[in-house]
């Protein structure tokens, strides 16, 4: 399938959704003894949210 095909078949749904702020927490046991899936994760849920700007009080 080609780039103008899906093009034509792809289609905006929900037009008029609007995303809502919220806070994001992540709760674990401790800080010691995290495994390293977890730490990747929690890693990555940084690198993902800092980038996002943060309201003005």
């Amino acid at each position: 399938m080609t780039r103008g095909e899906r093009r034509e078949r792809l289609r905006t749904v929900l037009d008029d959704w609007v995303t809502v702020e919220t806070d994001v927490y992540a709760v674990y046991p401790s800080r010691r003894h995290v495994v390293a899936k977890l730490r990747a994760f929690l890693d990555f849920l940084v690198a993902e949210f800092s980038s996002v700007s943060q309201p003005q009080p």
